[in-house]
């Protein structure tokens, strides 16, 4: 559904600036929406790209930050989620789900330096 909002109007263009408007009013809630499905069907780098077109409307979508920061996080891309968690911050610094999935890279990033420590040190035991 709302790929195919996407698609409709990414073949329509505007005669001017208000009918521009009214397209972007329509197609920045279909992008974030569907870079949250895409999340939902594990479809990270496909997320990370939505959210960026609906970024490039609107650079003060928190959901589209929050979405991003989810899909690289999931694909280990720790730093890119930082930078996305960090952006999203900046706009709503008391938002729940924001500080929720800052904990949780946090987490992650956490167990991953310690899995890699310790398979790093299983190497050199004999």
């Amino acid at each position: 559904k709302y790929r195919k909002v996407q698609i409709w109007l990414d073949y329509t263009f505007a005669n001017d600036d208000d009918e521009q408007k009214k397209m972007d009013d329509i197609l920045l809630p279909a992008l974030v929406n569907l870079g949250i499905c895409q999340i939902k069907l594990k479809q990270y780098s496909e997320a990370v790209n939505t959210c960026r077109l609906a970024l490039q409307i609107d650079d003060s979508v928190v959901k589209a930050y929050y979405c991003r920061a989810k899909a690289y996080r999931c694909m280990d891309e720790f730093d890119k989620a930082d930078d996305c968690i960090a952006d999203a911050l900046r706009i709503e610094p008391n938002n729940p789900e924001i500080r929720r999935e800052y904990a949780l890279l946090q987490n992650k990033k956490k167990r991953y330096k310690e899995l890699s420590t310790e398979r790093a040190q299983a190497m050199f035991v004999k």
